[in-house]
């Protein structure tokens, strides 16, 4: 039981870390589009 309560917790953690990456890479791509949207104009 304790380790399925730590397994539990680790899959907690590595969904929250995905979740930052996915969120910081779609804040880096909307910042390069938008810089790139300002160069063409």
């Amino acid at each position: 039981m304790r380790s399925y309560e730590q397994r539990k917790r680790h899959n907690e953690v590595a969904t929250g870390l995905s979740f930052i990456a996915v969120a910081v890479m779609v804040l880096g791509f909307m910042g390069i589009v938008q810089h790139f949207g300002l160069s063409l104009v």
